[in-house]
C-alpha cells in the first residue's frame, strides 16, 4: 500500500499536481473478523468502507482541474487490518468504483 501511495505522490510531484478537497467516509463495516488470539483479543479484521470523492479533485500548477471526465466519485475500499500489539495497521487494500 505504501508503494502505491508513494508512486502516486511521485506522479503528482513530477506533473506539479496537487489534490484539493477531502474524501468523505460514508460508512464502514467489518466484513471478516479473525479468530481471537489466546489472550481473547482480535488481531485481524477485514473492513469495507464506502468513500465519497465528489469533493476532491487534482489540479495542475495553474489551478486547472486534471480530473478526467467520467472519473468515479464513489468507491468501495476493502482493507485488511492487523493489530501488532500497539496499533492497528492496514495492508492488502483494494478499491473499486461503486454506487454505495
Amino acid at each position: 500500500m505504501l508503494k502505491t501511495e508513494l508512486n502516486q505522490a511521485a506522479t503528482y510531484k513530477a506533473r506539479r499536481w496537487h489534490a484539493i478537497g477531502q474524501i468523505e467516509v460514508v460508512w464502514t463495516k467489518p466484513i471478516k473478523i479473525g479468530a481471537p488470539a489466546a489472550s481473547g483479543q482480535i488481531s485481524e479484521v477485514a473492513v469495507r468502507a464506502c468513500l465519497d470523492a465528489s469533493k476532491v479533485t487534482a489540479v495542475d500548477a495553474q489551478g486547472k482541474s486534471v480530473k478526467e471526465s467520467g472519473t468515479p466519485t464513489r468507491w468501495l475500499d476493502d482493507m485488511q487490518m492487523h493489530f501488532d500489539g500497539n496499533a492497528w495497521k492496514a495492508s492488502k487494500g483494494m478499491n473499486q468504483a461503486a454506487k454505495c
